[in-house]
């Protein structure tokens, strides 16, 4: 009981002492939330430099304990629609003691805490009727002297009904800390999943299930106002059930991806997990694909971030996209000259008795003219490529009899010919026109260019060969045929 009363006796002083505190922060909090909202509106404007999306403080009312801040976020709305004005109301509680932080025994002191919720409009009532008319998004958050701010951010469950289709999402909990000025952001969320029923074009029923989602992200803001770090989202299970009989699972869906920055460059890895996919209960495989880039210039990668984003946001406003061709150009030109190169570290493709893998690498080079054929600018573009597949025939055997599964009406016996005679018939041909050569179960194929020569197979061909090819696909020769 000693201990329960002077831990009593602490929060009741603390909570007496932060009274001139809460009417000193309440006089500096108006300044705080507009210099972020100042923040906010340039990275915006980076983005979105036509000032068609902004972010506005449209009123602040002060209270000696707490007060309430109102923010209209404005952004273009589709076609048929004028620019759209969603509302956060945001209720704040003043430090250095805010009592809600009392009560937890949470003794550090701390600028305020804030509760922020959408604002009820004509344009939000579908989300308000999908979440029963409770707030649909809560922001709790903790800003600290420092600017630091702690919170969570929390989607309420949601279901959308309506003749075509039913759609039902879990709650949704994102942990976040950041700073005021947004220069370092980590998040930690998750959702027990989601359930979406319809039916196809020919009637028939559809369900997709998503259980179990996870999202992380560890970013800070580089040099070049790229967010940089590390993150990953997994899906646990998804399952596509279409007609009666007809159930595809994919399980330990992931992807990751890391970006750092590196004298004036850009790098990276992006990379896509699959653990295991069934159909009917019968095992097909699991897959993986890792993807990294290098020499990216920031300078031009920002540039064509800003153009993408425009012509997107053109093309959701149903408006033309403006003339950008020199812009782009450039952009491209500064991204070649730095001479970026691109790598598929690993795709790999598993079944029941077989593996395959490939991996390529390309390192790309600014051409003398952009105003030439494709025959003639791919290989100016090309500086080098080293490629490498590995085909396991037995992987392609499991592939095709897979038709026996999504097909019920297949003979199995007939489908296990058809797959041995494809099989060979493509070996066969690999090895006849030299494009791949046998080891052991698998054909094998390498290719590496470099400076104007090819190698195929550990032997070289002509580079006139390529050049040919890449003929076939020019603007002139696609005319020719069609005529």
């Amino acid at each position: 009981m000693k201990k329960a009363g002077i831990a009593v006796a602490v929060v009741v002083a603390l909570g007496l002492a932060g009274t001139a505190g809460a009417w000193y922060t309440g006089t500096q909090m108006e300044d705080v939330l507009r210099d972020a909202v100042a923040h906010s509106n340039e990275q915006i404007d980076e983005a979105f430099p036509d000032g068609s999306v902004t972010l506005e403080l449209a009123d602040f009312e002060r209270g000696v304990f707490s007060s309430t801040a109102r923010y209209d976020f404005v952004y273009p709305g589709g076609e048929d629609q004028g620019p759209v004005t969603v509302t956060i109301i945001d209720r704040l509680v003043h430090g250095p003691f805010p009592l809600s932080r009392l009560k937890q025994l949470k003794l550090v002191p701390v600028m305020a805490t804030s509760e922020a919720v959408l604002e009820r409009s004509d344009y939000l009532a579908p989300l308000f009727a999908a979440s029963g008319e409770q707030p649909p998004v809560v922001i709790t958050s903790t800003l600290g002297y420092g600017s630091s701010i702690n919170g969570n951010f929390a989607v309420a469950p949601l279901v959308f009904d309506d003749e075509e289709m039913k759609a039902e999402f879990s709650p949704v909990t994102l942990e976040f800390a950041t700073d005021v000025a947004g220069d370092a952001v980590l998040l930690d969320g998750r959702s027990d999943g989601m359930r979406l029923t319809a039916q196809t074009e020919a009637g028939q029923p559809f369900t997709l299930e998503m259980s179990n989602i996870t999202l992380f992200a560890d970013r800070h803001r580089g040099t070049s106002d790229f967010y940089l770090g590390e993150g990953r989202m997994a899906v646990e299970t998804l399952r596509l059930e279409g007609e009666p009989g007809s159930t595809l699972v994919f399980e330990g869906l992931a992807q990751t991806d890391t970006l750092t920055e590196d004298a004036g460059n850009l790098a990276g890895t992006l990379k896509f997990d699959l653990a295991k996919a069934t159909y009917q209960d019968h095992e097909l495989g699991s897959a993986g694909m890792n993807w990294s880039f290098s020499r990216l210039d920031q300078v031009a990668a920002r540039e064509i971030n800003e153009l993408y984003n425009q012509q997107a946001l053109s093309v959701y406003q149903g408006e033309e996209p403006p003339e950008q061709s020199e812009r782009w150009r450039d952009a491209i030109a500064t991204m070649l000259a730095a001479q970026p190169q691109l790598a598929l570290d690993l795709l790999v493709i598993r079944t029941p008795n077989g593996e395959s893998r490939a991996r390529a690498e390309v390192m790309l080079a600014s051409p003398e003219s952009f105003d030439v054929p494709a025959a003639q600018l791919v290989p100016q573009l090309l500086s080098r490529v080293d490629a490498h597949v590995q085909l396991s025939r037995p992987m392609l055997r499991d592939v095709i009899m897979y038709k026996a599964l999504f097909e019920p009406g297949a003979d199995p016996e007939a489908v296990a010919l058809e797959a041995e005679v494809m099989v060979q018939m493509l070996a066969g041909m690999a090895e006849t026109t030299r494009l791949a050569r046998q080891e052991g179960d698998n054909l094998v194929t390498s290719l590496v260019y470099s400076d104007g020569s090819i190698m195929l197979n550990g032997k070289a061909i002509p580079a006139e060969a390529m050049q040919g090819m890449l003929a076939l696909f020019s603007p002139a020769s696609q005319e020719a045929a069609a005529e």
